[in-house]
């Protein structure tokens, strides 16, 4: 929820989303074992003047942890508490996960032709 269009790196093949300020993920099938979101992420370049993509992870009010994220596609692992892995396990509703950056503007930052406000670029997200 509230990320952009799906978009293809032309080196890789590989597609990924930008998050926005805020961008959300919905769990389904956590099961009480599940103890990290591992977030596959980049920055997309951000210029040096955009400052740091810093990501926040959070389900609910608790807060998972906090990513620097670099140019580079990394695994970001965030752990998930037991309690909160319990509840989704026992609920019949997904676990909703709020990545929150601040964003950038290419228009602004750069002066390309894109007017969106972008966050990071996510490849994957995977429950450990």
């Amino acid at each position: 929820l509230r990320f952009h269009a799906k978009e293809q790196d032309p080196r890789s093949g590989r597609t990924y989303r930008w998050t926005r300020d805020a961008s959300y993920l919905s769990l389904l099938n956590l099961t009480p074992s599940s103890s990290q979101l591992v977030l596959s992420m980049a920055n997309g370049n951000r210029p040096a003047a955009a400052g740091t993509a810093r990501v926040t992870v959070s389900i609910g009010d608790v807060v998972l942890g906090t990513a620097d994220v670099d140019g580079d596609i990394r695994e970001h692992a965030f752990g998930i508490p037991p309690g909160i892995a319990a509840r989704g396990a026992a609920s019949e509703d997904p676990t909703r996960v709020k990545i929150a950056v601040s964003t950038w503007v290419p228009r602004t930052a750069i002066g390309a032709p894109d007017d969106r406000e972008l966050g990071v670029m996510l490849w994957r997200a995977e429950v450990r």
